[in-house]
């Protein structure tokens, strides 16, 4: 099986209708370290980590074969996968892994209230809180000692994290409420 495949299987099997540049590379990460997919082999596979080159490779791959879009709102690092439809909240929780829906739209998205918002309220932790729990969650995904997670200091790979992290999703508001706009 080819890498291009595999990654587009795994793509299929997310449960989100977004992903980010950070989310592709772990997946791609995981490929390349494993150099399998459901226990068939990726014989092209020959390095044990991807570098920044093989995950751009890949996305321009995966957008020219109509499997991922670049999402309108974001000037890049945030796609829409081929055959999802992803709402305001979606997108917003997707791109920014510890945000989560407050206020009234909250409630409106567990039917607790019939008014409907005309922006998405979201909560975040503080930008403290949340770069600790980047690098938890960073270091959970890439493994703890891994040689690719020298590669974090890397300007190119803290780009990636950087374009798909708080920075896009998260307009400060307070030291725990954020806000994406979203017009309904």
């Amino acid at each position: 099986m080819d890498t291009t495949t595999a990654l587009t299987l795994e793509l299929g099997s997310l449960h989100q209708p977004v992903v980010t540049t950070y989310q592709l590379g772990t997946l791609l990460f995981r490929l390349y370290h494993t150099k399998t997919y459901q226990g068939k082999p990726l014989t092209q596979l020959k390095k044990d980590f991807p570098e920044p080159l093989d995950l751009k490779r890949m996305t321009d791959q995966l957008l020219e074969n109509g499997v991922l879009q670049p999402h309108k709102d974001f000037a890049g690092g945030v796609f829409v996968i081929l055959g999802k439809e992803p709402t305001a909240s979606e997108v917003a929780c997707g791109v920014d892994p510890f945000a989560y829906l407050s206020h009234l739209s909250a409630m409106e998205h567990h039917g607790l209230t019939n008014r409907m918002p005309k922006m998405l309220f979201l909560s975040s932790p503080p930008p403290t809180e949340w770069r600790q729990s980047a690098l938890a969650r960073m270091k959970r995904d890439l493994g703890a000692s891994s040689p690719s997670r020298q590669r974090l200091h890397q300007p190119a790979f803290r780009g990636f994290c950087r374009r798909s992290g708080s920075r896009l999703a998260r307009r400060d508001f307070g030291p725990h409420l954020s806000g994406h706009a979203q017009r309904a």
